[in-house]
């Protein structure tokens, strides 16, 4: 609990003081490249120590959906560390499905996969893999269906983000029933319908 606000200068650095632990913590926004130097002020106390701590970027990922009708598969590479689980979902206008979560194996970076990454996907220890996920559109209408990607750190959300689309005809209707049977008895009344293309 730092014992009073911290300091912040719009794009340059925020800093906090923390006296419980005589430490104060400093973030720079947008570090110049080099060697920085501290220097305390005079009637400082002296520095007993210096730790840095490198911000990490949210996951990328980049995505296509291949298949068509009910048997599709989404294909995807992703970029991201193990403090965050990235999970894909099939979203429509007015639903969704979860699709599964990212868990391929190592690729290159160059991977064949369609889609661009955000502007902050660079890493200094990248960790790239690539995976595929079967799956079935949900029922709906007719359209262009987005496959999003959210983010996910020690279980709380943090962004998501669209990773691929795919359109999605419109769904095919029964035939007409065959072998129809109706019995009555006394009050009751029994239908009888032989199942038309799996659906009952």
């Amino acid at each position: 609990m730092a014992n009073r606000a911290g300091q912040l200068k719009r794009d340059k650095y925020y800093f906090v003081e923390d006296g419980a632990a005589d430490a104060t913590s400093i973030v720079i926004i947008k570090p110049a490249p080099g060697t920085w130097t501290i220097r305390t002020l005079t009637g400082s106390p002296a520095v007993v120590g210096v730790s840095e701590a490198p911000v990490q970027p949210y996951p990328s990922a980049a995505g296509r959906v291949l298949g068509q009708g009910s048997s599709r598969t989404l294909e995807y590479a992703v970029e991201s560390d193990p403090s965050h689980k990235l999970t894909f979902f099939e979203r429509g206008g007015a639903y969704e499905q979860e699709l599964g979560t990212a868990s391929g194996r190592p690729c290159l970076q160059n991977a064949a996969i369609q889609g661009r990454r955000p502007s902050n996907s660079y890493m200094a220890h990248p960790r790239i893999t690539c995976g595929v996920i079967p799956f079935t559109p949900a029922p709906g209408p007719a359209g262009v269906r987005d496959i999003v990607a959210v983010v996910t750190n020690n279980g709380e959300p943090v962004r998501e983000f669209k990773v691929a689309s795919y359109t999605v005809g419109a769904e095919a209707l029964p035939s007409r029933p065959s072998n129809l049977r109706i019995v009555r008895s006394g009050n009751e009344r029994r239908d009888h319908l032989e199942p038309v293309g799996g659906r009952r």
